[in-house]
């Protein structure tokens, strides 16, 4: 009801007048009682008296509300708990009761508020970690002829988050969590080391009984080939059993014992890796976090806690590279010390060498684009079939492989620029075994060390680099698994070169 002003192209209504605006009332007494005149004036007559309306009279109202914060109350509780209540108002010249608002509070609210003609607003339980965050109130009012305001009112205040997301008490917690991880693994080492003398002692002594019944049965072995030459054959296999026996006495007992250490280590080695992971991520996190508030702090304060974060940061980097590199060691001794092997097969030795040397080129070729070698092979087709255990004779040939490619391309990093590497790869048949060659043109071994490489967790690489488990590993394979031997002969500066030599059936 009441005066509808209407745009005659599009039919849109622009505006509306009512009792409101200052007419006698909304409704005429019949259609015959409203006129017009030349200068613009409508009159019409209604129940309640004769109204007379000229649209060029009624001006519209430009001038925005004019904006006022009443109110600002922030009630903050040491449990975290706050809340902020505001009131405002928006002056206006013409009817303040259709002044509508609307509200955003940045840092909290993604959008404007909808409009609305409520002049409070309450916020409860905002957020803030670390560090004070500050919060924006922006106000907006709209006049009764829809005319914002050209600027928001505006109100900045900050919120302290509790005590416990405050940046000192992280930082503590986190600091007194690595201490208590320090501690309890220096602990288990010390555990760990304990009982890895009382295991040695006990090996020991059961290894000096068994030398004792071992020496014993030679020298009854000894008499009995005197006494009787028909029976020698048969003693000398019944010395070979004893033999072996004490062999796999000594593995067992070694076996077990690595086993028992590695699995000690594995547990407490795998607490310090995961929290060493999490403390590098929330160093970051921290490091984010203080420079969102840079402008906050004064610059010595933020360098101060800024180098902190950084030499933790770097603290923790050191505690996970060395706890991989442990890592890397207690799964070798857990693979050293297994108890059981597979079962023997006839085998194209040929065939297997070849699929593994494939296998170690192709490898280190997807961990490094650069890499590049050229292999040169020379196979005896007459070599054929073998009794042997493949997937363990593999590794042998998986590890000497990679460590010749390792040689040639550490050497081709100092070597003048002709330098080819190359790697030579043969094998020979002969009448009682089979002979297995692999050689490389890398920087070879020196001579003071060549006697040592079988030895268990010795290796000339790097830190990192190696665990000093792969050719004793190979060692026991083809020497004490399948009865060959396994040799090395190097020229430091020029080459190295293994001989694997597996003996074939009787």
């Amino acid at each position: 009801y009441g005066l509808a002003e209407i745009d005659p192209k599009n039919s849109r209504v622009v505006r509306t007048v009512t009792k409101e605006d200052g007419l006698v009332d909304n409704e005429v007494w019949f259609f015959g009682s409203v006129a017009g005149d030349e200068h613009g004036t409508i009159y019409f007559g209604t129940a309640k008296g004769l109204t007379l309306y000229n649209p060029d009279e009624d001006k519209l109202n430009r001038i925005p509300p004019i904006l006022r914060l009443e109110v600002a109350r922030l009630h903050e509780e040491a449990n975290g708990n706050n809340e902020i209540a505001f009131e405002y108002a928006g002056l206006s010249f013409a009817d303040e009761r259709r002044v509508r608002y609307t509200t955003r509070l940045i840092g909290f609210d993604q959008s404007w508020s909808a409009e609305k003609s409520d002049v409070k607003i309450r916020y409860t339980n905002l957020g803030a970690f670390m560090f004070p965050r500050t919060y924006t109130l922006e106000i907006r009012a709209e006049n009764n002829n829809h005319i914002w305001a050209t600027e928001p009112l505006t109100f900045a205040f900050s919120i302290k988050p509790p005590w416990w997301f405050q940046w000192w008490w992280i930082t503590s917690n986190l600091v007194a969590l690595i201490v208590a991880v320090a501690f309890f693994h220096g602990y288990r080492l010390r555990r760990l080391e304990q009982k890895s003398r009382e295991l040695e002692m006990i090996v020991e002594e059961r290894t000096h009984e068994i030398r004792l019944i071992a020496e014993q049965n030679k020298q009854q072995a000894v008499e009995l080939e005197r006494k009787n030459q028909e029976l020698g054959e048969k003693n000398q296999e019944i010395i070979r059993t004893q033999e072996q026996l004490v062999m796999q006495e000594k593995l067992a007992s070694l076996g077990a014992l690595t086993a028992g250490i590695a699995h000690e280590i594995k547990n407490p080695l795998n607490f310090v890796n995961n929290f060493a992971e999490l403390s590098m991520d929330l160093s970051k996190d921290l490091t984010e976090s203080l420079k969102k508030v840079q402008d906050r702090l004064d610059e010595a304060t933020f360098t101060e806690i800024e180098d902190l974060l950084q030499d933790l940061e770097h603290n923790a980097a050191k505690i996970n590279e060395h706890g991989k590199r442990a890592d890397s060691i207690v799964r070798g001794m857990l693979l050293h010390s297994r108890g059981k092997s597979g079962e023997r097969m006839p085998t194209e030795i040929n065939a297997l060498l070849e699929e593994y040397v494939n296998l170690a080129y192709h490898g280190l070729r997807a961990q490094d684009s650069d890499f590049n070698v050229t292999i040169k092979r020379d196979y005896d087709q007459a070599v054929g079939k073998l009794d042997v255990v493949p997937q363990d004779l593999s590794r042998v040939f998986l590890n000497i492989i990679n460590n010749a490619c390792y040689a040639v391309n550490e050497k081709k990093k100092t070597a003048p620029k002709g330098f080819a590497p190359t790697i030579f790869v043969s094998t020979k048949d002969y009448p009682d075994h089979v002979e297995v060659r692999m050689k490389d043109n890398g920087m070879g071994i020196p001579k003071k060390i060549i006697d040592k490489i079988f030895e268990p967790f010795f290796t000339t690489k790097p830190t990192g680099k190696g665990t000093g488990l792969g050719l004793s590993l190979s060692y026991d394979i083809v020497v004490k698994q399948h009865g060959g031997t396994l040799a090395v002969e190097s020229e430091e500066g020029n080459h190295t070169e293994f001989i694997i030599t597996l003996p074939k059936p009787k």
